[in-house]
């Protein structure tokens, strides 16, 4: 939900309107309940970071029984991170591979689109994400959510995830889960009031 506008001024000086937007994303509790739920789980290293308009959702065709009535799919903007991945925590993705980790919101000449609670990533620098695959995207996904999906990756945190990832009786989160599980695919519906999660499996 649009929620205030403000000025801002870019690096050469000039004013630009700043638009900021609140999401509500899901809870999680701790690092247990980011793993279960993630798709990837990766140690990487932020190396380029860009602003592009990227259509982000598919409809639901399944939904409307005429194929003309299925909504336009619009283009929005999208804070894209290039991120070598360092280890990889699931099967899903492996070290030394770039993936493409999104934010909504970014900058234009004229508009910065801030979401409330987007981290701002710097690159050069390393983090942990919890993120969902994208559906539209290889290689890429959104984090869980962007306040507990993305955080530093010191030692303390990444050996509680790997003790974590070591113990399916507590936790039912292993490497043979994944490994056995056929990949669960989500696609996200941005055009919704709440975040859509729908398994291509599902949705067939």
């Amino acid at each position: 939900d649009f929620i205030r506008e403000m000025a801002g001024k870019d690096t050469a000086g000039c004013e630009k309107e700043v638009q900021v937007t609140s999401i509500d994303y899901p809870y999680y509790n701790g690092l247990e309940d980011l793993a279960g739920n993630a798709d990837y789980i990766i140690h990487g290293k932020v190396t380029d970071k860009s602003y592009e308009w990227r259509v982000i959702s598919t409809p639901a065709t399944e939904l409307y029984l005429n194929p003309e009535d299925v909504p336009p799919v619009e283009e929005e903007l999208v804070t894209v991170y290039s991120v070598q991945v360092l280890d990889s925590f699931l099967p899903t993705a492996e070290a030394g591979m770039t993936m493409e980790v999104m934010l909504r919101g970014g900058e234009t000449e004229t508009t910065i689109h801030r979401v409330e609670g987007n981290p701002e990533l710097s690159v050069d620098e390393s983090y942990l994400f919890f993120l969902s695959n994208s559906g539209l995207f290889e290689n890429a996904g959104w984090p869980l959510n962007p306040t507990q999906g993305i955080c530093t990756a010191d030692a303390e945190t990444l050996e509680n995830l790997q003790t974590i990832l070591a113990s399916p009786a507590e936790t039912g989160v292993s490497f043979s889960d994944y490994a056995n599980e056929e990949l669960q695919v989500y696609y996200c519906d941005w055009s919704k009031e709440t975040d859509t999660r729908i398994r291509l499996s599902e949705a067939q």
